[in-house]
């Protein structure tokens, strides 16, 4: 195994630094709250290799832990915050792969000892790609003997996110075919058919599986709009039985009953799930939706959505119907952030790509990774109809500056934040994001203003 040579950057939470400054926060004449609820106490960042995308909380250790994955390298990082700084308590490498297309795109974890990843497969006959499949690795990690076993499930072409229900009985990914059609890395179109397929994770006792099984498909096509409807992220309801899908090529959401699917003969069709189609920006640009995450407010479910190619934060109830869908503008990023103009999709600068949600101080905020700012930004959505922005912060090394113009390449920021997870122990909330661009893992600290 190939060790990682690892050190720690940015500030801890002992320390200050530019990802700690606090002065964002609560300016009224930059969007946020006249009183902001949450405070930055700290954050740590740290260095690896191999293309970081995904970062998912483990629950139930003394200390705030995450598993983060490196995509290219095969490799899961278990980290965990001690003190003022992480410490990486157990590293799973999986296996080498000469094919560099082949990668682990996303993970979600069962338990301490079991994470389940997606892996991209696409095979050649010389230069040429001839296939593009898809598999969730289970790997496991047997702490009497301190081995991992990995075993391969088959799904749908190229996955690209994989979501757990909360209680641990099913998993769900979200196969994309991920096609060359729209900026995607498969050339292959005939026979390959993008899908959702649901995982059982226990057997009729409610024993955990060793490896999962694949219990149910869903497939889609195309909208009205010959637009392909590739399922892109996952979200599951805490009722473990209302699922979102972000379908990003179509600029929709599928909503479905995991019971319902469950309970079907058969597989299913785009046809027998419902899917909404979502709100443009104000400038008119379509949401081509990434990541989504679920949260409650007083016993209804919702579910926020990333717009990457609109920059907004979509927020929809259970039913579909569009709740709020907030701008984020210069008005909310200062000048300082890196950003990209691209003609291509007017009033984009910032580039969401994957949200978390988490409740602190009796208030629930929606986090979300910015790419082309290296950042992450918060609202406040208590009231899902009037979300309020809480606040922005660094993430990753934070080195690169912009001139608020967002004109041209150099102007995006080198962190490109993806994947985002969160949890809250006692009166703190961790966040945690992946920082694909700089190869880094930040955590960042917020406690409630007292």
């Amino acid at each position: 195994m190939n060790r990682l040579a690892l050190s720690v950057i940015l500030c801890s939470f002992a320390l200050s630094c530019v990802a700690c400054d606090d002065s964002s926060s609560g300016d009224n004449s930059s969007g946020g709250k006249v009183q902001p609820t949450l405070k930055l106490a700290g954050s740590i960042t740290q260095q690896y290799s191999g293309n970081i995308e995904s970062v998912r909380v483990v629950p139930g250790r003394s200390n705030p832990s995450a598993v983060a994955v490196s995509s290219k390298t095969k490799t899961l990082h278990y980290l965990e915050i001690a003190g003022d700084k992480f410490n990486n308590y157990r590293e799973d490498f999986v296996y080498s792969e000469e094919n560099v297309e082949n990668e682990f795109t996303n993970s979600a974890v069962v338990d301490e000892n079991m994470t389940l990843v997606t892996h991209t497969i696409v095979t050649k006959t010389g230069d040429k790609v001839t296939n593009c499949e898809g598999e969730i690795m289970s790997i496991a990690y047997d702490s009497s003997t301190q081995k991992t076993n990995a075993h391969a499930v088959e799904v749908g072409p190229m996955p690209d996110a994989i979501a757990v229900t909360p209680d641990k009985r099913y998993a769900i990914s979200a196969d994309e075919h991920d096609s060359t059609a729209t900026w995607g890395k498969c050339p292959v179109g005939d026979g390959i058919t993008p899908s959702v397929s649901i995982l059982s994770l226990t057997d009729a006792e409610g024993a955990k599986l060793e490896k999962p099984v694949r219990v149910k498909k869903i497939t889609f096509t195309v909208n009205s709009s010959k637009e392909s409807r590739e399922p892109e992220y996952i979200a599951i309801a805490s009722d473990n039985d209302t699922v979102a899908v972000t379908l990003q090529d179509s600029h929709e959401v599928a909503l479905f009953s995991l019971k319902a699917v469950l309970d079907s003969e058969g597989d299913l069709t785009e046809n027998d799930v419902k899917i909404v189609e979502l709100p443009k920006n104000p400038a008119g640009s379509k949401a081509w939706p990434d990541g989504v995450t679920a949260f409650d407010i007083e016993g209804k479910h919702y579910f926020a959505m990333a717009g990457e190619a609109n920059d907004t934060i979509i927020i929809i109830d259970d039913k579909g119907n569009a709740v709020a869908n907030p701008w984020i503008t210069k008005r909310e990023v200062p000048t300082e952030y890196p950003c990209l103009e691209d003609s291509g999709f007017p009033g984009v600068n910032y580039s969401p790509d994957s949200v978390t949600a988490f409740v602190l101080g009796g208030h629930t905020y929606v986090a979300a990774t910015l790419r082309y700012a290296g950042a992450v930004i918060i609202y406040d959505v208590s009231n899902p109809a009037k979300p309020v922005f809480e606040r922005i912060d660094r993430a990753g090394k934070g080195d690169l500056v912009g001139d608020g113009t967002c004109k041209g390449e150099s102007e995006k920021s080198g962190v490109y934040p993806e994947g985002i997870s969160s949890e809250v122990i006692g009166d703190v909330a961790y966040v945690w994001v992946a920082n694909e661009g700089d190869n880094t893992v930040t955590a960042l600290k917020f406690e409630s203003m007292k």
